[in-house]
């Protein structure tokens, strides 16, 4: 061995002087090419390189094969096992019976596990949510815009409204429904119920938007030093949404249902309140949880306007009212669109609740 290599050391020179005679071989057939000394150094140094890819040892290849044919195999007898409980009636029997003993301790011990995310983050809001994560694919179609094609005023009713499930629920047909016996709810009465139920309505309390940007709970609104002359003088229009079901029925003590609502009718569990100064700013009413929507006008005076939706602009026309101190609108928004206007000198409270 020590041979070899005194060998390879006394023919190191040799060696040199060939693989020099060569790069200069190389670098002569380059010029005679036409290229110049940059473009053949390279040439030379893509020659030299080597692309080395990075290897995957067998062992680790294995170990991913086995892992998603686990995945594979677990979700695939999963989805097997929902579909045969869902679709065989006697599939699902069994096992609702063979689960019902440990349902309640498997629900009690995720609660208990998701107890220190409840402490670290507010989820309160998740809990009144009818909807948690959207369905981007559900879309719903255009509606047939007859019932709202001969509707060219709004009716006004003074007596009470008759035969409304066969007339107009779940139509496009809006009314006017003027209630003597609804009580008036003006600013004060607002602000006392806010100051007496806090701990109650504080949940809801910064959902709101205004059109003063200092304002950034209704607590500001409702403070015990507020006075309805401030709201005046602001020009401050507020859009107050309340979902929390103790508000909801906080809420309702100042504004009920109305009347004509049929008893097996679902109130959606959201109401809104607005409260506009009399030179407040116009603004779209939002898109209720159910079509069937009412509008009370709880004090004070606004000008609503019913706008056809864009699918049924040239069907229907828009329509507009004025809106009276107990005065009820009943509108469904599969057809319309509203936007209210000031109107008169004085707070306008309103509010927007919907039903199935």
């Amino acid at each position: 061995m020590y041979t070899k290599i005194s060998m390879a050391l006394d023919n190191e020179p040799d060696l040199y002087d060939s693989l020099t005679n060569q790069v200069q071989n190389v670098r002569d057939l380059g010029r005679s090419w036409g290229l110049d000394d940059d473009q053949i150094d390279e040439c030379v140094q893509k020659a030299l390189m080597v692309d080395e890819k990075p290897k995957i040892s067998r062992r680790l290849r294995r170990g991913c094969l086995c892992c998603f044919l686990v995945l594979f195999c677990f979700m695939g007898g999963m989805s097997l096992f929902f579909t045969t409980v869902t679709l065989h009636k006697a599939t699902r029997l069994f096992v609702t019976k063979h689960t019902q003993s440990i349902a309640y301790p498997l629900m009690r011990g995720i609660r208990l596990l998701t107890l220190p995310i409840s402490r670290t983050f507010d989820l309160r809001g998740w809990h009144e949510m009818e909807c948690l994560v959207p369905n981007p694919l559900s879309a719903v179609g255009p509606p047939d815009c007859y019932p709202c094609q001969d509707v060219h005023n709004i009716i006004i009713f003074n007596e009470p409204v008759r035969k409304f499930t066969e007339r107009y629920y779940n139509f496009g047909v809006p009314f006017v429904a003027k209630d003597p016996d609804r009580k008036l709810v003006h600013f004060e009465d607002l602000k006392d119920l806010y100051l007496a139920n806090t701990a109650t309505l504080e949940y809801n309390a910064k959902s709101l938007e205004c059109t003063n940007s200092y304002v950034d709970s209704i607590d500001d609104i409702l403070h015990k030093d507020r006075t309805s002359q401030d709201i005046i003088e602001a020009n401050i229009g507020v859009k107050w949404r309340i979902i929390k079901a103790g508000s909801m029925r906080l809420i309702r003590t100042l504004s009920a249902k109305p009347y004509f609502i049929p008893h097996k009718g679902e109130v959606a569990a959201e109401m809104f309140v607005f409260i506009d100064a009399p030179a407040s700013e116009a603004h779209l009413m939002p898109e209720t949880y159910f079509g069937n929507s009412w509008l009370t006008q709880a004090s004070g005076s606004r000008e609503v306007t019913l706008t056809p939706l864009p699918s049924c602009l040239q069907n229907c026309t828009e329509v507009s009212v004025v809106l009276q101190p107990k005065d009820i609108l009943f509108y469904s928004g599969f057809f319309w669109q509203l936007k209210t206007f000031p109107f008169g000198d004085d707070i306008s409270i309103q509010f927007l609740g919907s039903f199935f």
